[in-house]
């Protein structure tokens, strides 16, 4: 009887874990800050409920002369919780996290490029296995001075699907230019698949390395339980 009141446990425990269909965007980026340099390797996971994605940052400080190394781990976590966009930024070394309920153009930032001018440069290119064209924008910073190089292709349908889960997210939010914005470029350039960042001495660059499709449990959209809560947020 024991036996069988433990599997009936288990199948009720496996019936309550809900598994979401993802879309899996793996990423590197390369930031450069003249004082600094960070590494950072990144899985993306996009599902219709919302966004988990984690970081593996390698940081290298220049300190007098010389180099401090720290590999950390962190996770974001973007989704909807009721009527509210809310972002939690997850510490795993500090087993802390940050909640914070933020507007749509914070909740799923789609690049700078839907807020500037997306000004083609005639250049095609291969970015890993996928033909792109290349954009540049003038990114409208306090101060200016900020550029960006982007290069977007249709090449890749589940790319451009997990745009589009991002802006379902949005439906019914304050972000109906944002939407038009993003919608129109999938539809004429598609997604990025390589953004460069130039802005006050800083630059970054990533790249997308592989989109691949993978379930995750829907308990990932909410930090882990035995974490502790950092501040009230907004």
């Amino acid at each position: 009887m024991r036996l069988l009141a433990g599997h009936f446990a288990l199948l009720v425990w496996v019936s309550l874990a809900v598994s979401l269909d993802a879309i899996l965007i793996r990423k590197e980026a390369f930031t450069d800050t003249g004082s600094g340099i960070t590494k950072e390797v990144i899985k993306e996971y996009v599902t219709e409920k919302g966004t988990v994605t984690d970081i593996e940052v390698t940081a290298e400080v220049r300190i007098m002369g010389g180099l401090k190394r720290e590999i950390l781990k962190v996770t974001e976590i973007r989704t909807r919780e009721g009527d509210k966009l809310v972002v939690y930024r997850v510490d795993h070394r500090s087993r802390t996290y940050v909640r914070m309920e933020v507007p749509p153009s914070i909740a799923f930032p789609f690049a700078f490029w839907t807020s500037g001018n997306l000004d083609p440069t005639g250049e095609t290119g291969r970015i890993g296995r996928w033909t792109a064209e290349k954009f540049r924008v003038s990114l409208p910073t306090p101060g200016g001075g900020g550029i960006q190089v982007v290069w977007l292709t249709k090449e890749n349908k589940d790319l451009m699907e997990a745009e589009r889960r991002r802006l379902r997210m949005l439906k019914g939010k304050a972000g109906g230019e944002l939407v038009r914005k993003v919608e129109e470029t999938l539809k004429k350039y598609g997604s990025p698949v390589k953004t460069e960042t130039y802005l006050h001495g800083m630059k970054r660059v990533e790249v997308v390395k592989e989109v691949s499709r993978k379930s995750i449990d829907e308990s990932r959209l909410k930090p882990p339980k035995d974490y502790r809560r950092l501040g009230a947020g907004r």
